[in-house]
């Protein structure tokens, strides 16, 4: 499954939307599509309002709004496929198209994210690439959103740039929310910290001089902490 967010060719990009690859070169419009499959297949009078929360325009939207967007998707998807095959001319409950052929499609850059941070001479090789001596910290810098294009769309460069550079690059999305992945990394860092104090204890009941005073671990009672400091 391809998702996409397009427009019609020389339409304004106020009028892109999520659309999804059905067959070989058609693009089907993702709300258009859902909204129909819900008045028409189930019978849902508010089908226009629900396709219009659950297939936004940005893939970013979508992708927020988690498995209930997934779901739906796999409904409009399995819905619009089979109406591809049968009856492409169909048009949706507002008349418009819903599908249309790749060719006549204008692309967009798939993921708009609120902040664009690039790191560079991250590797040798790319360091050697580009004529510069690899460095212990790779570089890392903030772009405007404007840096972000479509395919096959050109590239302007400013009156300004003395370098211009371009990549192509991979996106991928993992199945958790950032808030999972920042407890995951809090819990370790306690974890640390707990063994780190839990050694200078050992150390110190010992007889072996303390390497230097432990601070106390976030979300840990400091009256707590140096009581068993002390132990």
């Amino acid at each position: 499954m391809k998702l996409m967010r397009y427009s019609r060719k020389r339409q304004p990009s106020a009028l892109s939307r999520l659309g999804v690859l059905v067959g070989n070169d058609l693009v089907a419009d993702l709300r258009a599509g859902y909204a129909l499959y819900l008045v028409a297949e189930s019978g849902n009078s508010k089908g226009a309002e629900l396709a219009q929360i659950y297939m936004p325009a940005y893939i970013a939207q979508f992708l927020h709004i988690g498995e209930p967007a997934w779901r739906a998707l796999g409904d409009a998807y399995s819905y619009l496929a089979e109406l591809a095959s049968t009856a492409p001319e169909t048009t949706g409950i507002a008349g418009e198209l819903l599908f249309m052929p790749l060719s006549e499609c204008r692309l967009y850059a798939p993921v708009r994210p609120s902040k664009l941070i690039t790191i560079s001479l991250n590797y040798p090789r790319h360091a050697a690439v580009s004529g510069r001596a690899p460095s212990e910290l790779p570089h890392a810098a903030i772009k405007t959103l404007s840096a972000l294009t479509g395919p096959e769309r050109d590239i302007v460069r400013p009156r300004h740039c003395r370098e211009l550079d371009f990549e192509t690059e991979k996106l991928r999305v993992f199945g958790v929310h950032l808030s999972a992945v920042h407890a995951a990394w809090t819990e370790w860092r306690r974890t640390r910290e707990l063994r780190a104090l839990l050694a200078s204890i050992a150390r110190h009941q010992a007889g072996q001089p303390r390497r230097h005073s432990p601070a106390v671990p976030e979300g840990c009672d400091e009256r707590a902490f140096q009581a068993v400091l002390h132990v």
